[in-house]
């Protein structure tokens, strides 16, 4: 016993030398040691395991802090099943209704335009929006093939209803090798050909078609390219598309859509009045 506690104290001397050491090297580290504080109180489970968890964009951890007055609220309350007329009822119902507002307000929706859809998960709220989308012959569903799994099957609700699916592929990375945008025509950009083909549905190869128009208006000032290129892998940002293919926002069909970046952010906003979606007209050729 007493040699394996020499070694763990050991091996934990020649880690915390190792961190100084890079500190030292890299004081720049330093900013970041906010995080570091809060792995270190509300995620200290991942130490005391010895655990790195990565899947963010499948579910988030939840924070000590958040236990502690999540268990004040159901030590305090007494909480019934929403939607009905008692005081255990009514004290639920106010509950989500304050949850339902903050949420619209986080994204500045207006309550007299969009009612918020609580689901189970993002393939929940996902199938509710295909489900819900009013897809019809002649109607177009325009989806990157780099998709959450459930983003990919509203397609086929699509096709159910007589609309015709179309695959894009996602937009080149900011990287310039000899002068030129990369295009990485062998990897993304052919993954998503591939995944057209199999589907025998429409491809918009917007990584040649992007990667060429930019390479020809930003030839000669990069920086400048760099100042409206968005610059991260698959995020589709309307304006840098219509800037690159050299079109107005109503030509490239983008209307009201709304771009979600962020991977793992997926919420279902349901507008009144049949405003809850609007179809992407991918109207522009490769010319």
């Amino acid at each position: 016993m007493g040699a394996m506690a020499e070694t763990s104290a050991q091996a934990k001397l020649q880690v915390e030398d190792a961190r100084a050491d890079f500190v030292a090297r890299f004081p720049g580290y330093k900013q970041t040691a906010l995080l570091d504080e809060l792995r270190a109180t509300e995620y200290r489970r991942l130490d005391e395991r010895g655990q790195v968890y990565l899947d963010y964009t499948g579910g988030s951890l939840y924070a000590e802090s958040q236990l502690q007055k999540h268990f004040e609220l159901l030590r305090s309350g007494v909480l019934g099943n929403p939607h009905s007329a008692n005081p255990t009822s009514a004290t639920t119902t106010d509950h989500v209704e304050r949850t339902r507002r903050f949420i619209l307000s986080y994204f500045n929706a207006r309550v007299e335009d969009y009612i918020l859809v609580f689901t189970q998960n993002a393939s929940a709220a996902l199938k509710l929006v295909g489900e819900s989308f009013p897809f019809a012959p002649g109607s177009r569903c325009l989806l990157t093939f780099d998709n959450h799994n459930s983003v990919n099957g509203i397609r086929e609700f699509a096709r159910a209803k007589g609309a015709t699916p179309i695959v894009c592929s996602l937009i080149p990375r900011k990287i310039w090798k000899d002068d030129k945008i990369s295009r990485d025509s062998a990897t993304f950009g052919k993954w998503a050909a591939d995944v057209a083909a199999s589907e025998e549905a429409p491809f918009v190869d917007l990584n040649e078609i992007i990667a060429r128009r930019c390479a020809n208006s930003f030839a000669d000032d990069i920086g400048k390219f760099s100042a409206v290129f968005v610059g991260i892998h698959g995020r589709h940002d309307p304006g840098v598309i219509r800037h690159a293919l050299g079109c107005s926002r109503n030509q490239l069909g983008l209307r009201r859509a709304h771009v979600a970046a962020d991977r793992g952010v997926t919420g279902a906003l349901i507008g009144k009045q049949n405003r809850m979606a609007q179809s992407i007209d991918c109207g522009f050729t490769d010319d």
